[in-house]
């Protein structure tokens, strides 16, 4: 029984898994996973609200050439005016529609539809010039976490560089690494297996983003993409933070790695309150399978996030105070 003012508001088995975690942190080589919700925090829209304002982006302009005369589905077509206020209502409405299916998908259809040179220029101009960006306490714990000397590898699912740029507000070397080999004497490293689009430019990659590319890029046993993700799952133990795990190919690369491997990784889920006691435990077994243990984060309702930062900020608290109450249990 863990019996400490810290993780009262965790289940048993929860904080249990907490304090595994802290001990794996403390003796061996960690690394973060980061999904969409991290970015989310600072304000990026998530995949399914990306994918309905692609889609509302594509439905005006389609609205735009059937005025001129053309009322087939366009080929080709150009993006000019990517802001909300020119969005109609039809075209948002069908975008709710469309949005609620396979976003990867939905992706292909319209990226097939529009002109290469705008494809990118949409997802940019949609990620961040259409919302109030700025440093999340989520973002700013993880920064803490990984400006630490336990933490030297950041996996990322997300294309933005929000992490690169607060490491070096607070003066920290970190490398991106994008669809390329690094040694693991370069020091601190950013992997954006997915590709990566920099808020203020830089380095230009490809992107995996449609139904296509996750084809192309994830049915290649030895593509860099696979690799690089396996062999962190197989050689280090994995924090979760913001992974929703409903990206099949990173559930194929874990169940990949636990045949291969007894390696168990660590994710902070949402407990929501709304969802039924029995469908919540058997997605947390079916993590369990993958080798993942569950921390449950409470909240009071299903909108509510809040209380994530905290346990990060405990882990940080925990690796630089050597009289951390949590001490007693984590040795």
């Amino acid at each position: 029984m863990i019996d400490t003012k810290s993780l009262k508001e965790l289940d048993n088995r929860s904080a249990s898994a907490f304090i595994q975690l802290l001990k794996e942190i403390s003796k061996k080589k960690t690394t973060l996973y980061l999904g969409a919700g991290v970015s989310a925090s600072s304000g990026i829209p998530t995949w399914n609200q990306l994918i309905e304002q692609i889609c509302s982006t594509f439905f005006y302009h389609w609205e735009f050439s059937e005025d001129n005369g053309n009322d087939k589905i366009p080929k080709n077509l150009s993006i000019a005016f990517w802001e909300n206020f020119f969005w109609s209502n039809e075209s948002k409405n069908l975008s709710k529609i469309l949005a609620k299916e396979n976003p990867i998908n939905i992706a292909e259809q319209i990226k097939s539809r529009i002109r290469p040179i705008d494809w990118i220029y949409l997802v940019r101009k949609l990620l961040y010039y259409q919302h109030d960006l700025k440093p999340s306490t989520l973002i700013s714990e993880i920064t803490e976490l990984f400006s630490s000397e336990y933490i030297n590898t950041v996996l990322t699912s997300n294309y933005d560089d929000l992490l690169e740029k607060q490491l070096k507000a607070k003066g920290i070397k970190c490398k991106s690494i994008v669809f390329k080999p690094f040694k693991k004497d370069d020091g601190k490293v950013v992997i954006h297996p997915h590709g990566i689009l920099p808020i203020e430019g830089g380095e230009k990659t490809k992107i995996i983003f449609t139904e296509s590319e996750y084809i192309e890029e994830f049915s290649k046993p030895y593509s860099w993409t696979n690799l690089i993700q396996l062999n962190e799952f197989n050689q280090s133990t994995c924090l979760f933070i913001g992974t929703s795990f409903t990206d099949i190919n990173l559930v194929k690369l874990l169940r990949i790695s636990r045949g291969q491997t007894k390696n168990m990784h660590y994710a902070f889920i949402f407990n929501d309150p709304n969802k039924d006691d029995k469908i919540k435990e058997l997605f947390y077994n079916y993590l369990y399978d993958l080798g993942i243990k569950v921390i449950l984060i409470p909240m009071e309702n299903s909108s509510d996030f809040s209380k994530l930062p905290k346990y990060i900020k405990l882990i940080n608290e925990f690796l630089r105070d050597k009289n951390h109450e949590l001490r007693k249990y984590a040795t």
